[in-house]
Order: C-alpha cells, then structure tokens, then sequence
C-alpha cells in the first residue's frame, strides 16, 4: 500500500513541478532562480522518513530501479554532446581555460577538507574531502544565460564561459566516477573495470539497436530501455549508474550516425528527470531532534568551507590566466555556481553505492544543501558587481 502513495506522490509532484520548472527556465535570471530546486527538495523531505514516512526504507529499495535510471538517465545526458572531433576545432586556450578553472577547483576543496577533517573532524575518513573535490567541478549554465540575457548577444567572453560550463559539467562527472571508484569497500580496479564494461557495451548497444529504429518512438523506447538495464546492471555490481551511463554517452556521442535524435530524446524529458532527482534527495534524508544541533553546526561549516574553498580555487586559475593572456573577462568564471541538479545525483549516487553511514551521508546532503543556498547568493552579488564593471 505505501509503495503505491510514494508513486501517486512522484506523480501529482511530477504533474505540477514539471511546468513549474518550465516557466522558470523561461524566464531565467536571478531574480526568478530556480528555488523551486529548494522546494521540491523539501518535498522530499515532508515525505521522507524524518517526516510522513511515505519514503520508508522498504519504499525506497521498491523503487530503487527507478532512483537508478533517473541517475543513467543524467549521466548519459551530460557526455552525450562530448564529440572529439568538435573538441579538436576548439581553441586549445579556451579547453586550458576550462581545465585550469576545474584544477583549481578540485585542488583548493580537496586539499583544505583533507586538513579540515585531519585537524579538527577526525570522525570523517578524510578521503571523503576528494569526494567533496569532484563535486566541486561541475558549473551550472544559469550565469551564462543570464549575462547572454543582459547582454543580448554573444562574444568572446560568452562563448568562453561556454565551453566552460560545457566541460566543467563533464569533466565533474568523470572525475567523479573516478574519485569515487576509490572509495566503495571494492577494489578501485573492479569498479573501474566493471564501469567501462557496462559502460562500454551499453553505448554500443545503442548504436546498434537504435539504426533499425525508423520512428522516434521505437527510438525512444530502445534507449530508455537500455539506460535503465545499464543501470539496474550497474546497482547490482556496486558501481555508479550515473558514471556507467556517461561512459555509454561518450560512446554515442563518437560512434552514433544518429547522436543528434538522441540526444534530443533526452532533452525531451529533461525537467521531469530533475524534479525526480530534487524530490529524491530529500527522500533520503533521515534525520532525527537528537543530535541535530551538533550536525546542523558541522553542517554549516562545511558548507560554508566548500563554497569559500570552491571561490578561492577559481580565483587563483582566474589569476594565472590573466596572468598568460592578460584576460579580466575571466574572472566571470570564478563565480559560476554547481549545476544543482547534478551536484544532488552524485551526491544520491553516492549514497546508493558506497555503503557509508547514514549519518555522513545526512550530514553531507545537508552541507551541500547549505553550500548551494551560500552560493546563490554570493554569484548573484559577485555578477552583479562584474555586470555593472561592464556597462
């Protein structure tokens, strides 16, 4: 009975969020920003086991299937454009850009939460402050689209961020399924080579299965199927649903006559995959009045930590690339925030495979819960003051 209100639960949400996330995005900036991430997160919550118990432990296993495509679902999406003849017409500055900005990113929060949890929380395994590290890289298009809204027409500047955020968001979720291959109770080899397997094959699958398809429907249906088994596959060998279906992604993205129709089958369902994700990480969320003091403090610090470690890695590669191409317009670069829906399924991804204590993993939603609201904030101050500089 309580698996079928959790379904009736995702449907009316997905019935009325959908739209909502549609006309939010039509009319993107920051003064509409997508807080509606924010709400649907808290309906999660309402539903979860800390409130109406809806999501029960039982109830999640049930639709675990479902958890896990939703992430396949995401992960194929991010790589599916990562063509490497297009990368080989970019200019080889624009992708040092990118990887400098992604460096720095990567090597301020890593280190500083290396030494954070060190020095003063021992009770974290500091190989948890690289975890952190890679959830670090991902950039979200949201400041791009407002300054191409602003502006009203592209530049230099603009397509650079481009390119950013493009490689920002992929190389977030590879460096990801690396990072974290290294810290599930299987040897890091097995992962790895279970993952590009899975991955590998899966992508070929749908390259081949998807040439007989003449309709879009018959197309559709193949590639969603695939996903899902790829990632009903992945859960039951431990490894990461959400890198196993990048792996595939980059596969058709290089082999696949037909990459452009799938993708855009994926694009078709877009906003319902993030209201899924949003509503899910709020389901897996348990936590208790005992103690929460102390965690909502931790919490708050780390979250805190994360954005300014985040902040200060991007402004030292903004710095060394004016420092090579005396080049200011960089400095956009260092206030791009996460891409929140993919910093929320890595985050589930985790959670779904490493087999870490429920009360890391809650207090580490709820940190990066909090770094997500800081850095709203902070990019919108930060854009603002460099929007006015350009004017």
């Amino acid at each position: 009975m309580k698996n079928l209100l959790a379904i009736f639960v995702l449907a009316v949400v997905l019935l009325f969020g959908v739209p909502l996330v549609r006309l939010s995005r039509s009319k993107v900036g920051f003064e509409t920003i997508p807080f509606y991430s924010i709400l649907f997160v808290l309906i999660g919550i309402l539903f979860s086991q800390s409130g109406l118990n809806v999501f029960s432990d039982a109830v999640l296993t049930q639709i675990f299937p479902l958890i896990g495509f939703s992430l396949g679902w995401l992960g194929f999406l991010m790589t599916i454009d990562f063509d490497f003849h297009l990368v080989r017409k970019i200019d080889s500055r624009d992708v040092v850009y990118s990887l400098v900005f992604s460096a720095g990113a990567f090597l301020f929060v890593g280190g500083g939460f290396f030494l954070l949890f060190r020095t003063f929380f021992q009770e974290i395994n500091t190989s948890m402050a690289w975890l952190l590290a890679s959830l670090s890289v991902t950039t979200s298009p949201l400041l791009l689209r407002l300054l191409i809204k602003r502006r009203r027409k592209r530049s230099p500047i603009i397509e650079r961020l481009s390119l950013i955020t493009v490689f920002g968001g992929i190389l977030g979720v590879l460096i990801y399924g690396i990072v974290v291959s290294f810290l599930t109770e299987n040897p890091w080899w097995r992962n790895l080579i279970f993952t590009l397997v899975v991955g590998i094959g899966s992508g070929l699958f749908i390259n081949l299965i998807v040439m007989g398809a003449r309709k879009q429907n018959e197309m559709l249906l193949f590639v969603y199927g695939i996903i899902f088994l790829s990632s009903g596959l992945a859960g039951l060998l431990d490894i990461s649903p959400l890198f196993v279906n990048a792996i595939s992604g980059i596969i058709v993205a290089n082999s696949s006559v037909k990459r452009s129709r799938v993708a855009a089958i994926l694009y078709e369902a877009e906003q319902l995959i993030i209201v899924l994700i949003y509503v899910f990480f709020g389901a897996l969320w348990t936590l208790h009045a005992e103690g929460l003091a102390r965690v909502l403090w931790m919490a708050g610090v780390i979250g805190t930590f994360y954005v300014i470690l985040r902040h200060s890695g991007r402004f030292v590669g903004a710095l060394v690339m004016k420092g090579f191409y005396h080049d200011d317009t960089l400095f956009f670069a260092n206030n791009l925030i996460c891409q929140i829906s993919v910093l929320l399924a890595l985050l589930i991804d985790f959670h779904l495979i490493a087999g870490t204590n429920r009360e890391f993993i809650n207090l580490l939603f709820l940190a990066m819960f909090f770094a997500i609201l800081i850095s709203m904030v902070a990019a919108s101050y930060f854009m603002n003051r460099a929007f006015r500089k350009l004017k």
